[in-house]
Order: C-alpha cells, then sequence, then structure tokens
C-alpha cells in the first residue's frame, strides 16, 4: 500500500466516524489525554505537556485550523474550535505524536442541576429504548461536593434519564457493560461530559528538539514505520535518503505523508545519489568476482 493511501484510508475511516458523531452535537471542545507524560516527575511532566501543546498548535497552523482556546488541568489538555473546525481538528490532533486519545465534549458548569440536564441532552441522541445506561463520575476535587459522591451523582443522572421513556421501555442500569456508557468529568472549574474515546494514531512522547536520531530512507513502507516508531519515543528524526531513478517518486510521497504529522517547522535531511555512489565505488574497487556494497551485489 502507497503511503498516502495509508494516510487516506486511515482519514476516511475517523472521517465516517466523525460524520456520525457530529451529526448529533454541536461540539466546540476536544479533551486531549497523554500516554506517558503522566508517568514522569512533574517538572518533566509540565515540560512535556508545553512541547505536546506546541506541536498541536503548529499542526494545526499548518493546516490552516483555527483553535479559539486551549486550557490545561492534571492529565488533560483542552482545546476549543468553532463548531465547522472541530473534525479536522479532531483528526489532526491524533497524529500528533504523544496523544493517546481524544474525545469531543459537551461542556458544563459545576451545578448538579446543570450536570443533569446537560447530560439529558446528551444521552437523547443515543440511548434507544431497552438500553441500559451506564454513568461514569469522576470527582477531581470532593471538597466541591461535600453531600455528593460519584454515586450519588451517577444514580441521579441515570433516573433523570431513563424517566424519560416509558416504563416498558425503559432500560436497566448497568455500570460494568452497559449499550451506552456516558463519562462525566467533574474537574476545577468545568464539567466534561463525553462517550467515545478516539485513540491516538502515535502514542508515546512528544516531540523534543534536544533528542534526534538518523533515520536511512530508501523510500519503502518500512521506512515510513521506522519513523513513526521513532517519533513516539520522542524524538527529531535527521533522515538519510538513499536516492535513485526508482525510488525518487517514493521519497517525494514519502515525505508529503510525513510532513502532515511530523510537529516541527522545517525538515532537514541529508541526500545521497546512491547509483552514483555505487558507480564510484566500483571504479575505485576494480574488476572483482562479486563485490558487496551496502547490499547491492555486482558481479563481472
Amino acid at each position: 500500500m502507497k503511503f498516502e493511501q495509508y494516510y487516506k484510508s486511515r482519514y476516511k475511516y475517523y472521517s465516517d466516524l466523525f460524520s456520525k458523531y457530529f451529526e448529533k452535537y454541536h461540539f466546540t471542545n476536544i479533551l486531549v489525554r497523554y500516554a506517558e507524560i503522566g508517568l514522569k516527575s512533574d517538572q518533566t511532566r509540565i515540560r512535556m505537556e508545553k512541547k505536546l501543546i506546541e506541536a498541536i498548535k503548529l499542526l494545526l497552523s499548518k493546516k490552516g485550523v483555527n483553535f479559539t482556546k486551549y486550557s490545561v488541568e492534571p492529565g488533560r489538555i483542552y482545546f476549543s474550535f468553532k463548531n465547522e473546525d472541530i473534525k479536522l481538528g479532531c483528526f489532526i490532533i491524533l497524529s500528533v505524536p504523544g496523544v493517546k486519545s481524544i474525545s469531543p465534549v459537551l461542556k458544563t458548569d459545576l451545578n448538579i442541576s446543570n450536570i443533569i440536564k446537560k447530560c439529558e441532552i446528551y444521552s437523547k441522541p443515543l440511548l434507544k429504548p431497552q438500553m441500559s445506561l451506564g454513568i461514569k463520575v469522576k470527582i477531581l476535587k470532593r471538597s466541591r461536593f461535600p453531600n455528593e459522591n460519584p454515586k450519588s451523582i451517577s444514580d441521579k443522572i441515570s433516573e433523570r434519564i431513563l424517566s424519560n421513556f416509558k416504563e416498558s421501555e425503559r432500560g436497566k442500569i448497568n455500570i460494568a457493560s452497559p449499550d451506552l456508557k456516558i463519562f462525566l468529568e467533574i474537574r476545577s472549574k468545568f464539567t466534561y461530559i463525553y462517550s467515545k474515546k478516539l485513540f491516538g494514531f502515535n502514542p508515546g512522547l512528544p516531540v523534543e528538539s534536544e533528542r534526534a536520531s538518523i533515520s536511512n530512507v530508501l523510500g519503502r513502507f518500512q521506512d515510513y514505520d521506522a519513523f513513526l516508531r521513532i517519533l513516539r519515543r520522542g524524538q527529531n528524526i535527521l533522515p538519510i535518503l538513499f536516492d535513485t531513478k526508482a525510488n525518487t517518486n517514493h521519497i517525494k510521497e514519502f515525505f508529503r505523508l510525513f510532513e502532515k504529522f511530523y510537529p516541527v517547522n522545517h525538515l532537514y535531511a541529508i541526500r545521497i545519489d546512491l547509483e552514483r555512489v555505487l558507480r564510484i565505488l566500483k571504479l575505485q574497487l576494480g574488476k572483482k568476482k562479486e563485490n558487496f556494497i551496502w547490499g547491492a551485489q555486482f558481479d563481472e
């Protein structure tokens, strides 16, 4: 499969998923989760969070997608978009190295009545008669809700949502494995509601300029895979291009794809005319029965 075909097939899969999901809501906010950053010390985590945010902003800028604002909370980064930009914004953020997953979210305040009402609105396009329902609640600061706990809030929301159905059509509450699970994160300033977790293409660590690796490129799909694996370890890449007449177009296609998610302004590379180098080496070594140079075989 060619690189561009691979990227387009990936885009189509998520585009179809987004279309079905985004038709139901007027989303403007994305919750971004990171992967290994959360395991680091506080100082390292803060540094890597900044690198990840910079990478997201850079790739959004490259594609001309504008966000309205962003904010950071423990373990979470939030980006806000205009509704017409959020679909493409989701796909771009999924491509950023270091992003574990994202969720388009509905946002409300910390008032319990408003939270219950917003969850009721969220559930209407998704919950059908006889479907079981589970509300998973996470409260960042319990002190804000001295008379509540995750279970009591979950029960209140579930009862309110299921009360919209006739008793004969009403599904059951099932936290463990419901037909519809709604996640509720009550954090320091706002409450976020979602049911979808879309996993990133390149989880791992954000790319940091202080770390770099050299990688050989012959225009093969294996080269593309190797680049991704290096990126996921948070390293910049200095490609060494071994150019031949046969692979010139493949290398160009390779870099058109790679620039879509490589979070740097400029990509530098060393280019080597492999065929010319091999001709020179063959002349200098003289004619022998067999010469093996960089995997290439020459016979008399």
